[in-house]
């Protein structure tokens, strides 16, 4: 005899069978071996392997995410399962996967027939011929009070580039302009294989709370250059902000880039108004697209002083991702060094 239910019991017993007890395995980047995906993985179009599990149903949808530490070129995919009893990949195509290198990176996928639907996370560094400058004490992008009161460490991690001889120029730029700071140093044989661990100390950060700070880095070594990405942090304060019950807090915005090409060139113009002879300018300038980074040092001579340098960045602007960013920081011949405030500037899609 059948047991007749209601409509609200019927619709929790289906949840139910839906949203069972699955346990996720983790997924994985074919041919990534001890944490690490190769460069010779990431130069070709990469598999995503979600391994098989009990009580996978075909035509169950698979949600596949890969997010980065630092840069704006997390990816994501939808698929669905076609078999009931092996796994399911999906290929990150190489100009994707070329986008993801020099960085420590998260997998992930979403299973929505159970409830949570998230996967465990698997971490890996992608490899790169130079890295983004890390803090190893800082999860994420945001430094936190405390550890601003503190200090924390700058990772630069061992590369190709950074064998030894190789002359490495580490800037740190803050919103605190009087905070920036410039070291040089030289890769010895002893040092080789090995990551490079700067100390930043309380007094460059401290400074800096409530606003940012960024870090970039230069290689000389063996006729080549290699510029860094740009690594940004936000600095904590030690109170909290004031938020309306009704609406949200604002921000500064930025300015606007037009989309004009100069011959493959974004042109900025650098007025040299408080610098003096002897100085060394250091320009950075960056988009959010990666490799879209660009550094320039020079020292000033007394036929600059008191006019504009026109700088021109190789990269157009419908190249930069939509934003781009620049600063400068002036090593007095004095001593000392002094940062300009940060150019922000969105990329115009108006024609």
């Amino acid at each position: 005899m059948v047991a007749f239910i209601t409509a609200q019991e019927q619709k929790k017993i289906v949840q139910a069978k839906r949203r069972r007890r699955i346990d996720l395995p983790a997924s994985s980047i074919d041919g990534a071996k001890n944490g690490v995906i190769p460069l010779t993985v990431s130069s070709k179009d990469m598999t995503f392997r979600i391994p098989y599990f009990s009580g996978q149903k075909v035509g169950a949808p698979l949600v596949a995410h890969v997010r980065t530490r630092y840069s704006s070129s997390d990816w994501a995919n939808v698929t669905t399962i076609t078999t009931a009893d092996k796994d399911t990949t999906l290929v990150i195509p190489a100009n994707r996967a070329i986008d993801l290198r020099g960085q420590p990176l998260e997998l992930s996928y979403d299973y929505l027939f159970i409830d949570p639907p998230f996967s465990p996370k698997t971490l890996y560094l992608a490899e790169g011929v130079i890295y983004w400058p890390e803090l190893d004490e800082v999860e994420g992008t945001r430094i936190s009070s405390e550890l601003a009161d503190k200090g924390v460490s700058l990772r630069i991690r061992a590369s190709d580039a950074l064998s030894p001889g190789a002359l490495v120029a580490l800037f740190c730029h803050g919103s605190d302009c009087e905070s920036s700071w410039v070291k040089y140093f030289r890769i010895e044989a002893s040092d080789a294989g090995k990551d490079v661990i700067i100390p930043v100390e309380p007094r460059h950060l401290k400074a800096n709370k409530y606003g940012h700070v960024a870090f970039v880095y230069t290689v000389n070594n063996g006729g080549q250059q290699w510029t860094s990405p740009v690594s940004e942090f936000q600095v904590e304060g030690d109170l909290r902000s004031p938020v309306p019950d009704h609406g949200s807090l604002g921000a500064f915005e930025s300015g606007r880039l037009e989309i004009i090409d100069e011959s493959g060139k974004t042109p900025i113009t650098l007025r040299t108004h408080g610098m003096s002879i002897g100085d060394v300018l250091t320009f950075v300038f960056w988009g959010s697209a990666v490799g879209t980074v660009y550094a320039l040092q020079q020292t000033l001579g007394a036929h600059q002083i008191g006019k504009d340098l026109k700088i021109r960045a190789p990269y157009r602007p419908d190249q930069l991702g939509g934003a781009a960013k620049a600063f400068s920081i002036v090593e007095r011949a004095s001593g000392g060094a002094v940062g300009s405030p940060l150019m922000w500037l969105s990329v115009s899609t108006n024609r």
